[in-house]
């Protein structure tokens, strides 16, 4: 099973309370998102050795440092692909959250959350249902294509503001 697989939630568990330099390692991972973090700079970080913050962080957090720094750094992305305001090119925004290879940044988003990073971004920026049949919002999918009409743009949705 990948690591992205086995990561649910991003925050730990609350019930537990987070030993101290787990605590710093996230705090270190979430000032530091586009920076490269491997686990011996972590591990410095913290002042821990490294078998021990791994050791501790699949005990409190359910998985490795690393896996859970690429969790969050695809929510990073995510949240701004989902910004109406964010213009940046898609590229720029996986390098910017710490992604240097491009191509597996696309195959873990896809795993992840269920489609392309190009689709998150086609998603927000057109209000729903505005094209048929790309539309990826669940409110076009709920919608019959007898209520869809045609105009200059395409097909669009009637029942859209």
């Amino acid at each position: 099973m990948d690591g992205i697989e086995r990561i649910r939630n991003v925050a730990p568990d609350r019930r537990r309370p987070l030993p101290q330099h787990v605590k710093h390692a996230l705090d270190y991972m979430r000032g530091n998102l586009g920076e490269k973090i491997t686990l011996s700079t972590l591990a410095s970080a913290c002042s821990v050795p490294e078998r021990t913050l791994l050791r501790q962080f699949e005990r409190f957090a359910g998985n490795s440092p690393l896996a859970y720094l690429r969790r969050l750094r695809l929510n990073s992305a995510r949240s701004e692909l989902l910004r109406t305001d964010c213009r940046d090119k898609i590229s720029d925004i996986a390098i910017r959250c710490g992604f240097s290879h491009l191509g597996r940044f696309a195959g873990d988003y896809h795993q992840l959350f269920r489609e392309s990073p190009s689709a998150t971004r086609q998603r927000v920026s057109r209000p729903c249902g505005q094209t048929w049949p790309r539309c990826g919002c669940t409110r076009a999918r709920r919608i019959p294509q007898s209520l869809w009409r045609a105009c200059h743009i395409g097909w669009r949705c009637a029942a859209a503001p």
